[in-house]
């Protein structure tokens, strides 16, 4: 699970495209996060550089924590969102819904993948840590964790239809009663899902 970090990529996937590396530590919205010794300091700055369907990844780095009061819609098709990890730590993306209910990760273009994320929830009520439009096509969520504490409803939520999304090696922890699905497809057929 060790990953070696370097502004080439180090051991991370191969792209055709650019690393954007994220850290709420040591990461300035002024950084363009193409060094991993000039991060950004968020997910929504890091998407925010990323070009669609040219192969562009996000790396957060495992300490990496950043708490959100509303959705980050991820509206790039083409994107990854790679969260390095090592034994005992990896990024987290905490949904604080004490100012009202609202999703975490909104896929709202295809072609997408996150890999190695926490998402949990403090405060209110969440209603879900990611959410699949309809018609939202090929994404992959994997090796991710659902921290689901009394106030996270759903982990994952597709909002119709949608084809060829694979979720894998993902685990749904429910810490308190509360929690209503790990997975729902909520309208729509699920194709080759």
């Amino acid at each position: 699970d060790q990953v070696t970090v370097s502004a080439t990529g180090g051991g991370l996937p191969y792209t055709t495209g650019k690393y954007i590396f994220v850290d709420n530590a040591t990461g300035a919205s002024g950084n363009d996060g193409l060094d991993p010794s000039a991060p950004v300091a968020t997910l929504a700055q890091g998407y925010a550089l990323a070009t669609a369907d040219s192969g562009d990844i996000l790396v957060l780095f495992p300490s990496h924590a950043e708490t959100i009061t509303a959705t980050i819609t991820l509206g790039t098709s083409g994107v990854a969102i790679y969260g390095l990890r090592t034994v005992y730590t990896r990024p987290t993306i905490t949904m604080n819904g004490a100012g009202g209910a609202f999703t975490g990760l909104t896929f709202s273009a295809g072609d997408q993948r996150v890999s190695g994320l926490t998402v949990t929830v403090t405060g209110g009520a969440v209603t879900a840590g990611m959410i699949v439009n309809a018609g939202i096509n090929s994404l992959i969520i994997e090796d991710c964790i659902f921290d689901m504490p009394a106030n996270a409803r759903i982990g994952i939520d597709f909002g119709g239809a949608s084809t060829g999304t694979s979720i894998t090696r993902c685990r749904f922890e429910v810490t308190a009663n509360g929690p209503t699905f790990g997975i729902r497809a909520s309208g729509g057929a699920l194709t080759r899902c």
